[in-house]
Formats: structure tokens, C-alpha cells, sequence
């Protein structure tokens, strides 16, 4: 059996909450993962904090400079040993988050994630999904971290999960300056997966504004 090393370097203990978390906690998801290690290989393993799995923006693997592989979430990669940087996250390329991970032969290094989990469900006030858009804002430095879109649930689409550093951030009505002051502001940790509702005035003869921002109740 391969042995198992945790990149603890990469998260500041106990910052991670897995009970927030819609995908099974980090180990559970290692455990399950089909990936066996060869000889002369380690493993990299990125957990996911959000199902299905797919929902979450893969991770790239780079090393000196150079993409070696990328995978989604909750699947791990193997490599050779040695030290590599992952980059991953939403947003434009320079907005990614960066993280250092050392692979040892016959070894699993998982990252225990220090970046912050948000999803946001577009609905209306009978909590039918909407395909309204928005927009997404860091509020330290206003820079945007590009659009969101409600869905159709009648054409099987499913609400996309944003990976963020922690922090604050705003949501905004696609096309609206962040000065605006219908804005919805939510407060991402490390570790943790934030539901919210984003609630449109939707229907005939509406304004579509967004009304309200409400933690998602299960």
C-alpha cells in the first residue's frame, strides 16, 4: 500500500471546515480515488469541496515553468518525484492562486485547501431558477473575477462553483459598476463552502434587480 503524506505546508491548521462542504470530507475522497500509485510515481491529490465532481475549475500542474498535467478536483495525478507548483482557482490566469507541492516516490501529498468555496443559486421569489446573470467583485481591490449565470434546471445545467482566496467579495448585476448600491457582499473562509441565494425580481413587468442574498437552506 502506498503511504500517504499530507502537504501541510499549504494550510494553516485547522482552517478547513469539511462540514460545509457538499463533497465527502478530503480523506473520504482520497479513499475513493481509482488512481494507483506505480513504482517510480507519487500522487498528487486535490480534494474538492463541491459535487458533482466537475463542478470546480481543474487545477494545472506546473513544474519549472512548464504545464505538465491538469485534472479536476477530487481526482488525484500522478507524477514524478519532485517539487512542482499548482495553480488553480477562478478568474482570469493572473487571479489564479498558486501553491507549492513536493511529490515523493510511492508517496500521496494532498493539499488541505486553504482557498474558499462560493455558490451561488439564481432564483426568484418562488425559488424557481432563473437565467439571470451577475457579476463578481473582490471588495479589498474591486477587481472583477468575471460573470455568473443563473440556469435552466429543465435543460439538466447546474450552478458552477467559484474557487477564491478568502475574503470579501460583492455581487452585482452584470453590466452595474461595483459603486452601485444594489450590491450583495459575502464573506468567504478558508476551507469552507459558502450556498448562497441570489434572489432576482424577475416576471412580467419586473425590474430584475436583485432583491436579496440569502444563505442557500437545504
Amino acid at each position: 500500500m502506498a503511504a500517504f503524506a499530507m502537504q501541510t505546508a499549504l494550510s494553516r491548521p485547522g482552517s478547513t471546515d469539511e462540514s460545509t462542504w457538499t463533497a465527502p470530507p478530503a480523506m473520504a475522497q482520497l479513499q475513493r480515488d481509482p488512481t494507483l500509485i506505480p513504482k517510480g510515481k507519487g500522487k498528487l491529490f486535490v480534494p474538492a469541496m463541491s459535487v458533482p465532481l466537475g463542478n470546480e475549475p481543474n487545477y494545472t500542474v506546473f513544474q519549472d515553468g512548464r504545464r505538465i498535467t491538469s485534472a479536476m478536483p477530487g481526482r488525484g495525478v500522478l507524477l514524478d518525484p519532485g517539487a512542482y507548483e499548482i495553480r488553480f482557482g477562478s478568474g482570469a490566469i493572473l487571479q489564479l492562486m498558486r501553491k507549492k507541492a513536493h511529490i515523493i516516490e510511492s508517496h500521496t501529498t494532498m493539499m488541505k485547501p486553504d482557498w474558499a468555496a462560493l455558490v451561488i443559486d439564481v432564483i426568484d421569489a418562488s425559488r424557481t431558477s432563473v437565467n439571470e446573470s451577475y457579476e463578481l467583485f473582490n471588495a479589498e481591490d474591486d477587481e472583477t473575477y468575471g460573470p455568473g449565470f443563473g440556469i435552466e434546471e429543465e435543460r439538466g445545467e447546474r450552478v458552477r462553483t467559484w474557487l477564491l482566496k478568502p475574503g470579501t467579495y460583492h455581487v452585482v448585476r452584470l453590466g452595474e459598476s461595483v459603486t452601485t448600491i444594489r450590491k450583495f457582499s459575502v464573506l468567504l473562509s478558508p476551507g469552507t463552502l459558502t450556498q448562497r441565494n441570489l434572489v432576482v425580481d424577475s416576471g412580467s413587468g419586473s425590474s430584475g434587480d436583485f432583491i436579496g442574498f440569502y444563505p442557500r437552506k437545504e
